[in-house]
């Protein structure tokens, strides 16, 4: 036989101080009215199971004028404590929890209003996400997540390898291309005419001096097409400079002469300031004379409306209603016209403030920053100009060499032997040409090594991708069938309940579809029609909501020795009084708060009888 509960609560919820409950194995009905307590019973209990996570974010927990609180439970002579305290907005939780999955508790084992379930329930929302939450679905779905992330994975990996491999197909093409020009200029070079020795030497003596002085000229055009080009580039920035200095220099002249006095003009704008303020300073003066003249009047209109009085209050004067109300309009039209003058001194002092920093700004603008810009471009100006008087100097020192060279390729031009020279000239060119492609020849090779055989890997992705969609596949297939066993399981649950409410006989069925949608099936004479749960009313939507949970608590937490209910005065009598008969035979304690009416009891108090229900 189950022991009794013992209850400790401190600063929940709406009970201060420490307070002391006793729970006796079966039905426990605590009954108050409004606002005495009962669901900071229901709270505390909750405080035991819910992780700390689901305590910091619900602040209802704790006494909204107490820091700290506290919840014991004496249960199998085992103190399970949980404490509380306010932190930063929030809640700050001390204690090992009852069960260690609380959640799973809060949602099948206790029917508090927050119940997710029984939210979903009188919504009309899907139940899918909350039902199977606490299954192997969970697990399996995960599975499959993890071996689809897999199959992209060795996708992706397999799109790599194919790329690797399409490089691979057009370097091994590229490379078979390289080795037939390799051979093709081979075999010309082989295949040309040998030039004696003696006039190979004395052809390259004439094209080494003639290719020297081909790039002396070269070198000295060169010179001089840079250094022209530099003495324009100077030139261009040389006047962007002194434009610049001749727009700062404008920018001074045209502000000194708007302000060929700006401290004396500071000073004027200093003056009207100060002659503003001093008139805003006596229109505010008048207007609480005026506020307080009207406060006044508005207090003998209220002595003379209420109780006939016609006479000052303050000094005893005799004063006429109409003497009132004249006066009253005349402080109204009064406080209107202070209320418009101040407004309108207010903008203008603000914008006498704006035009004087303004001012101000540019004034230090022009002493600082743009006088410094002008010296700065003056030394750029100076820089420039003597970097263009090197350049020309330069410039002139190369122009005479320029025809002296082109004369003497000429001269080296005219004795060469043309024929000598072209053949050397061809072979020369060939020898360069197989030295480029060889080289191009061993870089693809070399990358081609370095990509290396892939037709091994693309095979083993291939089949990595397939032995991930088979796995997937079956998880898939274990998942839909945990899904429609926890969906039978509770339909199986619900259809037991059903009977046992008795259901009017218009309601044929109520049951979970495909998708976790509650359904029930109405009947009419020969006719049958789904319909949605939204047709019930809300008594017999928390009923369903009931059996729901009954069902979870019976698959996940057989063991659990509490089922809990709060504020039962939406359920119906007779078949709420059924379900607590089912659940008290296989609950050990079955706790149940129910409002009653301040007439008709006080205080809050827990019976024992199932009769009182």
């Amino acid at each position: 036989m189950p022991e009794k509960l013992s209850l400790s609560v401190e600063n929940i919820g709406g009970l201060y101080g420490t307070r002391r409950f006793e729970f006796k194995p079966g039905l426990n009905l605590v009954t108050a009215p409004n606002a005495a307590g009962k669901s900071s019973i229901i709270h505390a209990l909750q405080a035991l199971v819910l992780d700390e996570r689901d305590l910091t974010t619900r602040d209802y927990f704790l006494h909204s004028f107490e820091s700290m609180g506290r919840v014991e439970l004496n249960m199998k002579g085992h103190d399970y404590v949980r404490r509380l305290k306010a932190r930063d907005g929030g809640l700050s939780v001390g204690g090992e929890p009852l069960y260690p999955e609380g959640r799973k508790v809060n949602l099948f084992c206790i029917a508090a209003e927050d119940n997710e379930l029984m939210d979903r329930v009188k919504t009309g929302k899907a139940l899918r996400s909350t039902l199977l939450d606490f299954s192997d679905h969970r697990y399996y779905e995960l599975l499959g997540d993890f071996f689809e992330q897999q199959r992209l994975k060795s996708e992706s990996q397999l799109r790599q390898y194919r790329d690797r491999q399409a490089e691979l197909e057009l370097l091994t093409g590229q490379l078979r291309k390289i080795e037939a020009e390799l051979e093709q200029l081979e075999n010309e070079r082989r295949t040309m005419e040998e030039i004696p020795l003696e006039i190979v030497v004395k052809t390259e003596e004439e094209r080494r001096r003639l290719a020297q002085a081909q790039k002396e000229l070269s070198d000295v055009i060169a010179e001089i097409t840079a250094a022209e080009g530099e003495i324009n580039r100077t030139k261009n920035r040389l006047e962007d400079l002194r434009n610049q200095e001749l727009r700062l220099q404008h920018r001074v002249g045209e502000f000194e002469s708007q302000h060929p006095d700006i401290e004396q003009e500071l000073a004027s704008m200093d003056r009207e300031l100060e002659s503003f303020k001093n008139k805003l300073d006596l229109f505010r003066s008048e207007m609480d004379g005026v506020q307080a003249k009207f406060q006044d009047t508005s207090h003998n209109w209220t002595r003379h409306v209420k109780y006939g009085i016609d006479e000052c209050f303050a000094c005893g004067t005799p004063i006429k209603a109409e003497q009132l109300r004249d006066r009253q309009k005349q402080l109204e039209q009064r406080s209107s016209e202070l209320s418009n003058e101040i407004n309108s001194l207010q903008w203008r002092i603000e914008e006498q403030k704006k035009e004087r920093t303004q001012l101000q700004q540019e004034w230090t603008e022009v002493r600082s920053q743009i006088r410094a810009d002008l010296n700065n471009r003056r030394r750029a100006i100076d820089m420039q100009e003597d970097s263009l008087k090197k350049l020309e100097v330069k410039r002139d020192s190369l122009l005479p060499r320029r025809p002296e060279l082109s004369e003497l390729v000429k001269q080296l031009e005219a004795t060469f032997d043309k024929d000598t020279r072209e053949k050397l000239e061809r072979r020369r060119q060939l020898d360069e040409k197989i030295a480029r492609r060889d080289q191009d020849r061993k870089t693809k090779i070399a990358s081609i090594e370095q990509i290396g055989d892939v037709r091994t890997q693309i095979v083993q992705f291939r089949e990595e991708i397939r032995f991930c969609q088979e796995l997937n596949h079956l998880v898939s297939e274990k998942a839909e069938e945990v899904k429609r066993a926890v969906r039978n399981m509770f339909n199986e649950r619900i259809t037991e309940v059903y009977r046992l409410l008795e259901f009017d006989k218009d309601f044929e069925r109520i049951y979970l579809d495909d998708g976790f949608q509650l359904k029930i099936i109405r009947r009419f004479g020969d006719q049958r029609k789904d319909g949605s749960i939204n047709t019930l009313s809300r008594g017999e939507k928390e009923t369903v909501a009931l059996v729901l949970m009954l069902a979870g608590r019976e698959a996940y937490l057989p063991d659990f020795p509490l089922f809990i209910a709060d504020e039962t005065t939406f359920y119906d009598s007779t078949r709420f009084r059924r379900i607590v008969e089912y659940v008290s035979k296989r609950v050990p304690y079955t706790i149940i708060a129910n409002l009653v009416p301040k007439d008709k009891q006080d205080a809050l108090t827990i019976e024992y009888e199932l009769a009182k229900v």
